[in-house]
């Protein structure tokens, strides 16, 4: 079934059982957009696509038991300015998703990482990145099976994987929660 849909400034708590909280599977033609949704609290995995291109951008996850953000299929979905808290996992991506499809300005804290999993071993593929993301109080920031390449690039690590290349730091970011619960990073002085 092809669909679209535009699924933006909701509110999802308290989530049970095997069900994700937002889950959408072979869209086609144009791209769904996930924006400014917060979810808390989930069995299961927050925005779950499959063989789906949406636009991931201005979430905010909390407290996801599986993944935050499950991506699966040769799909091109846009991963963006999200805040992802307190997951098993942060971002996952299963299978071929295209060169250039990599997760940006997000921000991971107290979660299990970013996770590069190949579910389909016999083809090969570009290397999938994170970019300019922040990925703090994580024990591991980064997972892949032994035929995944993932490059960590203009990344605040707290702790630099030796795998990745120069252009990452580890700069303490000053977390700021703000009276409607949002989580906004600032280096230096705090506002």
């Amino acid at each position: 079934m092809e669909s679209y849909a535009l699924v933006e400034n909701n509110w999802f708590e308290n989530i049970r059982g095997y069900a994700d909280a937002i889950d959408f599977d072979y869209e086609l033609n144009r791209p769904s957009i996930i924006r400014g949704n917060t979810i808390v609290g989930s069995e299961d995995d927050g925005i779950d696509l499959g063989f789906a291109s949406a636009v991931i951008e201005g979430n905010r996850l909390v407290d996801c038991a599986d993944k935050a953000i499950s991506l699966e299929g040769p799909s091109t979905p846009l991963v963006y300015n999200n805040v992802i808290m307190n997951t098993n996992t942060a971002v996952a991506v299963k299978g071929h998703l295209p060169a250039g499809v990599d997760p940006q300005h997000n921000c991971f804290l107290r979660d299990g990482g970013f996770m590069r999993m190949k579910k389909i071993q016999a083809r090969e593929e570009a290397p999938r990145g994170v970019t300019n993301c922040v990925i703090w109080d994580t024990p591991v920031p980064v997972a892949t099976d032994p035929k995944s390449i993932l490059k960590i690039r203009y990344s605040d690590l707290q702790t630099v994987p030796v795998y990745t290349d120069e252009t990452n730091f580890s700069l303490e970011p000053l977390f700021s929660q703000y009276r409607n619960g949002e989580t906004y990073v600032h280096y230096g002085d705090r506002p």
